[in-house]
């Protein structure tokens, strides 16, 4: 079974906790981050692509959307796709979040179930061939 590297970024320390519990489950390898600032200055320094780059949108000082815009000028990580992560799932947050450039939105579970499946599905899909246009929400 191949590993797979996912970097999370969430200011909210249980969300962060389940994160990696159900990781560690599906045998998912995490950068965890709790704050843009973080995971913006990782970015520089970092010598490794995840699989995916899930961000909430919802963070203290540096915004989701804002981190999204950034982190297409990394070099190095601007190939990974970039997930909004969020419990809203109203229409403005997603077309805000498709227009900082994030490759898809999935609306962020409350449950270890939903986490699982999310993280499956993501680890699953082929991001070469998935057509962000025609389904830009993913996930349950």
């Amino acid at each position: 079974m191949s590993s797979h590297l996912i970097f999370y970024i969430d200011d909210n320390s249980d969300d962060l906790s389940m994160f990696l519990y159900v990781a560690k489950s599906l045998a998912i390898n995490v950068r965890l981050f709790s704050s843009g600032e973080h995971l913006l200055i990782h970015a520089r320094q970092c010598n490794e692509i995840p699989d995916a780059i899930l961000v909430d949108l919802h963070m203290p000082k540096i915004s989701g959307f804002d981190i999204i815009g950034s982190l297409h000028h990394n070099t190095m990580l601007k190939s990974a796709p970039i997930i909004a992560f969020s419990t809203n799932a109203e229409s403005s947050a997603i077309h805000k979040a498709k227009a900082a450039g994030a490759t898809c939105y999935m609306k962020k579970p409350r449950t270890v179930t939903g986490l699982r499946q999310n993280l499956s599905l993501l680890i699953s899909t082929d991001w070469k061939k998935h057509d962000c246009n025609r389904n830009f929400l993913i996930g349950k």
